[in-house]
């Protein structure tokens, strides 16, 4: 392996290809996991995005009715709005209840029990409440 980095081009294509490193990859990195958590996320929001987009394009452009124009104003301007503004106000309540992980935060999260030890410096533990206030960070179960 270190003879093949230091002869080849970094841009090159490996001389041998194993096969099992994509196998071991998908088990211990539990990669069909994921798969399945990212579809059961992503269908259900494309399949409702694309009836209601439809429903209200037809409505807009088709229908003749009393409020259209303002309809049409509000959907533009919140189209407007740049994400990162949305995003906002979420970031400032994961601070300041110092929940410095979202799935740190929510036992509900976890399929396979508690987070990774890299997140074990957040103060928030899945059992348990946390606020912060003046006086520093308290977490009581919940």
């Amino acid at each position: 392996m270190i003879a093949e980095l230091s002869s080849a081009s970094a841009w090159s294509l490996p001389t041998t290809w194993e096969w099992s490193n994509y196998t071991e990859a998908w088990t211990t990195g539990h990669i069909g996991l994921y798969v399945q958590n990212s579809l059961l996320a992503v269908v259900p929001a494309l399949a409702l995005m694309l009836l209601l987009g439809t429903a209200a394009g037809f409505a807009l452009q088709a229908m003749v009715w009393k409020g259209r124009s303002l309809t049409l104003l509000v959907f533009l301007a919140g189209m407007m709005v740049p994400p990162q503004m949305i995003l906002l106000p979420l970031f400032t309540v994961y601070f300041q209840t110092a929940c410095r992980h979202p799935v740190a935060a929510d036992p509900h999260l976890h399929r396979h029990g508690p987070p990774p030890d890299r997140w074990s410096a957040t103060p928030c533990s899945p059992s348990a409440w946390c606020s912060s206030s003046s006086s520093g960070t308290t977490c009581s179960s919940r």
